[in-house]
């Protein structure tokens, strides 16, 4: 008998694997506690999905479970966008009979080498230089790092949140939480609070993102010691508090230098963007020419990510405002005024041959506009007899 593949021989391929999205909604807590659980720790982290699991391993009496009972009790929280709580003990050694920690910026070096997480708060009792050090490190990350004081000497010139400030950094958040319990300064519970209520956004579902302005924080009380002098000096340093209106307690949201959506937003934003042009090269079973059809198919995938920032309400229609163009100016107010976006790359033929052996696409550029949010309202009533 005559094989039939001489006549028909049929090859099966499989296709490639894509890359999973980051998630941004993983909550990284970082602590110089130490676990008490039985099973002894051989990882360098653990995830958890519910306070109880925290409980067995720290105990119920630690500070590190009261916040996981205040990250878990947020409605909605990390959970909602499918993210972890993610605790990782510090490293520490032994100095002439004392412990000494690793520092911030020594803990986010070895963790990310690790796993990704899209918000950091260390509970470290450590100077302001070590912090100001880890929220420079961590504008190299694709984070959100908490900062959060109890003072309002942190307002003050030479305070830590005033000096954090003062450098204009896009990944830092800044929190003013000056309530006590019987166990101390309660400014790490309400980071734990805060960050876990804000990153709950599930950005697959539509007008899904939102602003911390004016949100409940469950589990703790309006922060009393707010004065209007108080009030003002965290509007203009861009730190959020949680005070009362009336007797009603709500968080308020400062953006000197950005508000906590705009860094959560935008780092979704970029890491999804990422994700999604290295699976386009990835998942591609022959190869993307180096060609203006080959550069659509990557600019296609970018406006795919474009349009979910649209449908989670990120990104939407809207008048640009600033003088920098690129592109065809007409095509670039047209798309954003159209679309809220505008997605554009100089042709191929003007690339040099370095870069074509180099195999480099053409620069994409792309041109966003936010969606905003409105946080304040100024009504004109008039009135006649």
């Amino acid at each position: 008998m005559v094989d039939i593949s001489n006549i028909v021989n049929i090859s099966v391929a499989s296709s490639s694997r894509a890359l999973g999205e980051y998630n941004v909604n993983n909550l990284m807590y970082v602590t110089t506690a130490s676990p008490i659980s039985e099973t002894p720790w051989t990882e360098a982290y653990r995830v958890y999905k519910d306070a109880a699991s925290v409980g067995v391993d720290f105990g119920t009496d630690s500070a590190v479970y009261k916040n996981a009972v205040l990250v878990f009790a947020q409605r909605p929280n990390i959970l909602a966008g499918g993210g972890n709580l993610i605790i990782a003990p510090m490293t520490s050694k032994e100095v002439e009979g004392e412990t000494v920690y690793e520092t911030i910026s020594e803990a986010m070096v070895r963790l990310s080498q690790q796993v990704y997480w899209g918000g950091l708060i260390c509970d470290k009792s450590a100077t302001d230089e070590e912090v100001i050090a880890a929220a420079k490190y961590n504008e190299g990350l694709d984070s959100i790092y908490f900062v959060s004081a109890s003072s309002v000497d942190s307002l003050e010139e030479r305070g830590l949140l005033n000096s954090l400030d003062a450098l204009s950094l896009d990944k830092t958040k800044l929190l003013l939480y000056t309530m006590t319990d019987n166990d101390g300064a309660l400014n790490v519970a309400f980071a734990c609070a805060y960050a876990s209520r804000g990153m709950s956004v599930n950005f697959n579902a539509q007008n899904s993102t939102i602003t911390m302005n004016l949100k409940d924080i469950v589990g703790l009380s309006a922060d009393t010691n707010i004065t209007e002098t108080i009030y003002l000096a965290c509007q203009n340093l861009g730190v959020d508090i949680y005070t009362a209106f009336g007797g009603l307690a709500k968080v308020v949201s400062n953006g000197h230098n950005l508000y906590f959506d705009d860094i959560y937003n935008r780092i979704w934003f970029v890491v999804t963007l990422k994700v999604a042009l290295f699976n386009s090269l990835a998942t591609t079973s022959t190869k993307i020419p180096q060609t203006e059809q080959g550069v659509d198919k990557i600019k296609s995938r970018t406006r795919q990510v474009c349009q979910r920032a649209v449908y989670n309400g990120f990104v939407a229609a809207g008048k640009w405002n600033g003088t920098d163009t690129f592109g065809n100016p007409d095509d670039f107010y047209r798309n954003i005024e159209d679309y809220g976006y505008y997605v554009y790359s100089a042709p191929v033929s003007s690339q040099t041959q370095e870069e074509r052996e180099e195999r480099v696409a053409p620069v994409i550029q792309v041109a966003c506009k936010q969606a905003g949010a409105i946080h304040k309202i100024d009504l004109i009533v008039r009135f006649e007899a």
